[in-house]
């Protein structure tokens, strides 16, 4: 399913960064912030009180622990998933300049 909507970069970028297709699944199916970057894209990502949801633990399953700071950018027009990293903090969110 999620191979359809992911970019050459964004593949490469999550096999670079060890993120699987469920957990950017995951990520596309529950994500709570939307965030517009600019140009025509947005990020993707769970909040804290989402991840600590137990419900939503038990849904996800084995990954639900790597998904915290999993971030997606996502083309707003196509859908396409364009790059996937990990927020680290506020001095690394470049990606929220527009």
């Amino acid at each position: 399913m999620l191979a359809n909507v992911l970019s050459n970069h964004a593949k490469t970028r999550a096999n670079q960064r060890g993120i699987y297709h469920e957990m950017m699944d995951a990520v596309l199916r529950h994500a709570d912030h939307e965030i517009p970057v600019g140009d025509g894209c947005y990020a993707l990502q769970l909040s804290r009180r989402q991840l600590r949801d137990p419900k939503l633990k038990a849904r996800i399953g084995s990954c639900f622990d790597r998904l915290a700071g999993l971030v997606l950018i996502c083309c707003s027009g196509t859908g396409e998933i364009v790059t996937v990293m990990r927020d680290c903090g506020p001095a690394a969110r470049r990606y929220r300049r527009q």
